[in-house]
């Protein structure tokens, strides 16, 4: 009967068995209908037999003894106990069923058995009997709960039974139900069925999830809005919203409500939504501003006057009306009439004004706007009017002018309109604000005046029609700051260059406080009277010393031996970096004879001079001088030959000429110029301190202006002995410290003047010193592209003329104030490189004892040195130690080193360790005080130096028997040339790397080093405490004065020095 599908006659003869049989056939039946029919008709058995549970013979003991019979098959037993579930619970045997449930052990079975029932329950409409049976399992088994809920939601959405859905969740009162009937409540809202979303809102007791509901309803329904729903269609939903429990929840639905009206243009909706709540009403502002872009001028208004009755507050509506009007709403004025008397400082705002200055483009003559204007008091008036041309609002500007009465007043600043205009450069309102009654006399709390202000902030429209109106231009304000000055001090060329032009400018002033400045900073940075005196006597040392070690002639001419020739940034060494030496190599033996300048008998002389030359019959050559330039530390040097010349008919009043170079004037070959060194020199070193001042900053104006491509420095001094010699007469009130800017000035105008004195298209000055002879611009005579340097040579110079601060600014940023005293003096790297005459020093000897002994000294470390790196023969180590023994103190570290060498190569380290110990916190003096100079050198006898030296060498120095790094401070600079190849040797930073090596770095006191290079450190010396320190800072301050040495131009670097030990240090 089972398998035949005949369940209920089945169960009939089942119970008319004996309770004895019963269990047995209902065992054997339940096998039999799972092995041939499935799990189907198990279920179908079991629902059938409780269905019979009223009939005699039926006893719930029967099913226990089956189960109990089963329990070795607990997939059996599982399916079995869902059965009897499932019919306990289609026959509401509630009890009966939650006892079955517990003979599955299996939870997902047990879940998806009260799933598959409250679905069966459900589809079959029976609402209030699913939720009676999770209340029932609630109580026991309440971790089925959930399981059910998302099977009863799962099914609601499969078959859309949104009223049964309503009716379980009515009848099924658990909070903990909240977030489904919300799920449920949004499937109702995508089919528009809201009367089954409100019926599950009902039922939902978090206010939250209530909120959640009714703000999606809301928000469908704005979104599904179409212009076919009018005022019914709001009226609905105003009060659909009003169901929020929420203020935040219904403002931002009624903004989008509003907006969404709006957009659709159904502006008689709007009263639906804008008045709905008296709170911040920021909805207004967009609901607005759709109107207005709309142009919907009749929705505007009301909006307008709503929004202000119902926030009632004043700084809402100046924000509402100014955001409105960015829109450019075309009848703006038609709000401004709305706006109440305790609004209107919104004409202050910044918005406001702008959005207003560009409706007055569109209608400059609207009547609205002075109707408008004339609300506002006078003081409220002229402060808009004061912000207006700060900010650039010049239309509204002009058109609120007229309704002021004071345009003279000023502001909390004490700045006129018209000050204002000038400081922002607002040109346009000068002309009006003058014509109605603004001064250009009037000053600021600084004393400015409107001019001066333009001149302050570069406003050049401005500063030129303040200037044609009548302003000033030589005003100065309360601290004694003219126009001009205040242009220069902000660097605005083009508007000083329109004052100096101007026709009543005054330029004493200027001048006056730019010749204090040069003349501050000329003197901090040591160039001084006291300080300059000692460049001629450093270079007349040096001059002697060349002669004593060459036992040549030599004379060290040009700026370096005049004092103020030099433009280093401070006064503290011989020879500024950009500058060079000019040595002249005197001809002796061979003394020429001059017509009109000797009468000498006997003698042939070589003709009378002719423009400052003398013609020969061969030629000479043209160019006075051979250069070799910079190679590390030694400077570029120019050498040049010159022939003495007898003068012994000439009178002392007159320039005597003295020698004779190698030079020709454009176009010629045989010719010598007559020179006038020593006596240029004279005059030089007997410059009053305002003189030399001028000289630098004519060379300076010469070497970093347009200039530079026309004039050399010999002009620059020729140029000041013409202006030295206009004001001979004088004496010495004009060259004052007061003077000095205005002297320049004027130098440059008598550069003009001989410019234009000379037909010659080379010619751009005549000789001081011989007023027959002429000087050339710089490549006179190359033609071609230079035909017109002297025309360029005017207009630049013209134009500096005008803008003298295009020479005294840059000036004053390159030099520097002293950081020491002391000038830095290494005579032995100042010396040219020639071979070093043995013996020369006593076939010439000098008066000066200090002369010859440093001759000495030099002739014997290079032959020392030569003689420790000879590999073939060379004098015995007591030999070269006794030799060393003679030298004087001065040098007592450099001759510790050569010993110490001498030592090394012989193996003697015994010996040297002991040389080294006797230095042991030994001191060098580094520096020279300027009275050590300025009365001649006077050398400390006492005292030990910080010896440098430069040896001509073709082939450098090879010591094997030292360390690596210690060879390397021999620093070979080699070349081609042998007037340039030479070894530089820094003796200091030797004997540090001489006792890092013998000793061990551990033994040496890096510290004292570090101290020691504070001021006028080489290259070598920073790579010798690099190397041999670990000092974080130690290595960065090498890397620091490193940039400094290539910034200031103090050493040429090659390739060698990127290779060289510790260079890693200093180079990326």
């Amino acid at each position: 009967a089972v398998c035949s599908g005949f369940h209920d006659t089945a169960c009939r003869l089942l119970l008319s068995f004996s309770e004895a049989l019963q269990a047995e056939c209902l065992l054997v039946a339940i096998r039999t209908a799972s092995a041939l029919c499935g799990l189907h008709t198990v279920r179908q058995l079991m629902l059938a037999i409780v269905q019979l549970r009223n009939i005699p013979g039926f006893s719930w003991e029967l099913f226990k003894k089956v189960l109990k019979d089963i329990c070795n098959n607990p997939e059996l037993r599982n399916q079995v106990c869902k059965a009897l579930v499932s019919a306990c619970l289609r026959c509401g045997l509630w009890v009966q069923a939650q006892n079955y449930l517990k003979f599955i052990k299996d939870e997902r079975i047990i879940c998806i058995c009260c799933a598959d029932e409250v679905r069966l329950m459900l589809s079959q409409g029976q609402a209030k009997l699913a939720a009676k049976f999770i209340a029932n399992i609630e109580k026991t088994l309440k971790h089925l709960i959930e399981h059910c809920l998302v099977a009863g939601v799962d099914l609601i959405y499969e078959q859309e039974r949104l009223e049964t859905a309503v009716q379980f969740f009515n009848s099924y009162q658990s909070p903990d139900a909240d977030k489904y009937r919300f799920r449920v409540a949004r499937f109702a809202i995508q089919f528009r069925l809201y009367q089954y979303a409100e019926g599950m809102v009902d039922s939902i007791r978090n206010c939250d999830i209530k909120d959640a509901v009714y703000q999606e309803i809301a928000e469908r329904e704005i979104a599904l809005w179409t212009s076919n729903e009018d005022v019914e269609f709001a009226s609905k939903l105003s009060a659909l919203i009003k169901k929020l429990s929420k203020y935040c929840n219904r403002k931002e639905c009624f903004k989008r409500a509003s907006l969404k009206a709006a957009s659709l243009g159904l502006w008689t909706c709007l009263n639906e939504f804008a008045l709905q709540y008296n709170d911040e009403a920021e909805r207004f502002q967009d609901v607005m501003q759709q109107a207005i872009y709309s142009n919907q001028v009749d929705a505007v208004e009301p909006i307008l006057k709503s929004s202000i009755s119902a926030v009632n507050r004043v700084d809402f509506l100046c924000k509402l009306i100014t955001r409105s009007l960015t829109h450019e709403f075309q009848d703006i004025f038609t709000l401004l009439r709305n706006i109440p008397t305790e609004a209107n400082w919104i004409i202050e705002a910044e918005d406001f004004q702008r959005t207003l200055n560009n409706a007055l483009v569109t209608k400059p003559n609207s009547h609205d706007f002075d109707r408008f204007c004339s609300r506002f008091s006078q003081s409220r008036l002229l402060k808009t009017f004061h912000a207006c041309i700060e900010r650039g609002y010049i239309t509204l500007a002009h058109r609120m002018q007229p309704h002021l009465l004071e345009v003279h007043r000023t502001n909390s600043a004490g700045e006129t309109a018209l000050m204002l205009s000038a400081k922002f450069g607002r040109s346009d309102l000068i002309l009006p604000l003058i014509e109605d009654g603004a001064s250009v006399t009037q000053t600021n709390a600084n004393g400015q005046t409107a001019l001066s202000i333009a001149c302050l902030h570069g406003k050049e429209k401005a500063v030129k029609m303040l200037l044609d109106l009548g302003s000033d231009v030589n005003h100065c304000d309360s601290a004694g700051r003219s126009c001009a000055q205040l242009a220069e001090s902000a660097k605005h060329e083009v508007v000083l260059k329109l004052l100096c032009s101007w026709p009543n400018f005054d330029l004493s002033n200027y001048f006056v406080e730019k010749s204090a400045a040069l003349t501050e900073a000329l003197t901090q940075s040591g160039f001084t009277q006291d300080r300059v005196v000692c460049l001629p006597r450093m270079a007349s040392f040096v001059s002697e010393l060349a002669s004593a070690i060459t036992g040549e002639d030599m004379e060290i001419a040009g700026s370096t031996a005049e004092g103020y020739g030099m433009i280093p940034p401070c006064l503290d060494r011989m020879v500024s970096p950009d500058s060079d030496i000019d040595w002249l190599q005197i001809i002796n033996g061979c003394v020429l004879l001059l017509e009109d300048f000797c009468s000498c008998l006997g003698q042939q002389n070589l003709g009378s001079p002719i423009e400052g030359h003398v013609p020969l019959s061969a030629p000479v050559g043209c160019q006075p001088a051979q250069t070799s330039p910079a190679k590390g530390v030694l400077p570029r040097m120019d050498f040049c030959c010159a022939f003495p010349v007898c003068t012994r008919d000439l009178s002392l009043l007159h320039p005597q000429p003295e020698n004779l170079v190698r030079a020709s004037r454009p176009g010629r070959t045989c010719e010598l110029r007559i020179s006038f060194n020593s006596q240029e020199n004279r005059l030089v070193r007997g410059f009053y301190e305002v003189q030399g001042h001028l000289l630098m900053i004519i060379k300076h104006c010469f070497k970093n202006t347009p200039l530079k491509d026309y004039y050399k420095s010999y002009h620059a001094k020729s140029l000041l002995f013409h202006l030295i010699a206009r004001h001979a007469e004088s004496g010495e009130s004009v060259w004052k410290p007061t003077n000095l800017a205005r002297l320049f000035h004027e130098a440059l105008g008598m550069a003009i003047e001989f410019l234009s004195a000379s037909i010659s298209k080379d010619v751009v000055m005549p000789h001081s010193m011989c007023p027959s002879a002429q000087l050339y611009i710089k490549n006179a005579g190359l033609g071609y592209g230079f035909e017109d340097s002297k025309k360029e040579a005017e207009i630049s110079l013209k134009d500096l003329q005008k803008r003298t601060w295009a020479v005294f600014d840059p000036m004053l940023e390159f030099l520097r104030p002293l950081s020491s005293q002391e000038f830095r003096f290494h005579p032995f790297t100042l010396l040219p490189l020639q071979r070093v005459r043995q013996g020369a020093l006593k076939t010439k000897r000098h008066q000066d004892s200090t002369v010859n002994l440093l001759a000495n000294l030099y002739e014997k470390i290079w032959q020392t040195l030569t003689d420790l790196s000879n590999d073939g023969e060379c004098p015995s180590v007591d030999r070269l130690i006794e030799r060393l023994e003679t030298l004087p103190k001065i040098c007592h570290s450099a001759v510790c080193c050569l010993k110490i060498m001498a030592y090394c190569k012989s193996g003697r380290l015994d010996q040297a360790d002991i040389v080294l110990s006797c230095l042991n916190g030994h001191k060098v003096q580094r520096g020279w005080q300027p009275t050590s100079v300025r009365d001649g050198i006077k050398w400390d006898n006492e005292a030990d130096w910080a010896w440098r030296f430069c040896f001509p060498s073709k082939s450098g120095f090879q010591f094997p028997f030292l360390a690596n790094f210690t060879q390397s401070l021999f620093t070979a600079r080699l070349s081609e040339k042998s007037k340039t190849s030479h070894v530089y040797i820094n003796f200091r930073c030797l004997f540090w790397s001489l006792q890092a090596e013998l000793l061990g770095a551990g033994e040496v006191c890096v510290d004292d080093w570090y101290t020691e290079i504070q001021a006028d450190a080489d290259l070598e010396e920073l790579l010798t405490l690099a190397n041999y320190s670990d000092s974080h800072q130690h290595r960065n301050f090498c890397k620091e004065e490193l940039k400094k040495l290539r910034k200031e131009g103090r050493v040429v670097l090659e390739d060698y020095d990127f290779k060289r030990p510790a260079a890693e240090h200093f180079f990326e």
